[in-house]
C-alpha cells in the first residue's frame, strides 16, 4: 500500500529537483547559442518552472490514525483557557460584577498562576463518564480561587450568590468543554491521521467516482529549495 504522505513527499521533491533540469535545459541553450552566430549576439534565455500544478486522483483504503493524541498538559491548559474566557466572565456577569475591574483583576491574577493539572485529572475531558469528577474538582478549584482573593475583594463579592453561581455555570459549561475537547482531539487526529491510497491508474481503474478523492497542489518554485528545505509555505494547498 502507499501512504499519501509519501506520495505526496514524494511530488514536492520532484518539484524541488526540477531547478536542476531547467538548468541543465539552459546550459544545453547555451551550447547551441554559442554555435550558432546569430543567436551568440542575443541574450541566453535561462530556462526556469516559475510554478507548478499538480493534480493527483487517489482512492483511500486505509486509515492509520495516532493512537495517543493530546498530552495532559495540552487538556489542561484548554480546561483553563474555557475557565479564564468563559467560566469565570460568566459568573462575574451574573453576580453583577463584570464591571468591577479590580475584581476581574484579581480573578486573572489567580487564574495565571494556576498549573491546571494540579487542579484536575485532564484525562476527565475526554473519559467516558468523567463529567461529574470534571464538575466536582473544577468547582472545587474555583471555590477555591475565590477564599484565596484578597479580602477587600472578597468585600466586594460579600451578599453575592457566588457560590450558587459557580456551580450553575460550571455544571452548564463542562458538557460543552468536554464536546470542545473530543473535537479538538479528532481534529488533530485528522491532521496527524495517514492514508493507503491507490494512485496509479491501474489501481483505480475499477474503483467507482464516487470513491475517488482529487488532491491539488499549486506551488510556487521560488520557495522550494534543493535538499527538501521550504523557505517559506508554500502559497496554496488546495
Amino acid at each position: 500500500m502507499t501512504r499519501l504522505s509519501s506520495v505526496v513527499g514524494g511530488l514536492m521533491r520532484d518539484l524541488a529537483q526540477s531547478h536542476t533540469i531547467s538548468d541543465a535545459f539552459t546550459v544545453d541553450l547555451l551550447d547551441a547559442y554559442r554555435r550558432e552566430p546569430t543567436l551568440s549576439q542575443l541574450p541566453l534565455p535561462r530556462v526556469s518552472i516559475r510554478s507548478a500544478q499538480l493534480t493527483m486522483r487517489f482512492a483511500v483504503l486505509t486509515v492509520q490514525e495516532p493512537v495517543a493524541v493530546l498530552e495532559p498538559a495540552e487538556l489542561g491548559e484548554f480546561w483553563l483557557r474555557s475557565i479564564r474566557e468563559r467560566v469565570v466572565p460568566r459568573v462575574l456577569q451574573d453576580v453583577g460584577r463584570f464591571d468591577n475591574e479590580r475584581v476581574v483583576g484579581a480573578f486573572e491574577r489567580r487564574l495565571a498562576v494556576t498549573d491546571p493539572t494540579s487542579v484536575i485529572d485532564p484525562g476527565a475531558l475526554l473519559a467516558e463518564g468523567g463529567e461529574p469528577e470534571l464538575v466536582r474538582s473544577t468547582i472545587g478549584y474555583l471555590t477555591k480561587l475565590v477564599d484565596s482573593l484578597p479580602v477587600s475583594t472578597r468585600r466586594a463579592l460579600e451578599g453575592l450568590d457566588l457560590a450558587g453561581s459557580l456551580e450553575r455555570t460550571v455544571r452548564a459549561e463542562v458538557g460543552e468543554l468536554r464536546a470542545a475537547a473530543r473535537r479538538l482531539e479528532d481534529a488533530r487526529k485528522a491532521s496527524q491521521a495517514d492514508l493507503d491510497v491507490s494512485v496509479t491508474a491501474e489501481a483505480l481503474a475499477g474503483v467507482p467516482d464516487s470513491q475517488i478523492s482529487e488532491l491539488v497542489l499549486t506551488v510556487s518554485m521560488e520557495e522550494i529549495q534543493l535538499g527538501g528545505n521550504v523557505s517559506n509555505p508554500t502559497r496554496a494547498v488546495d
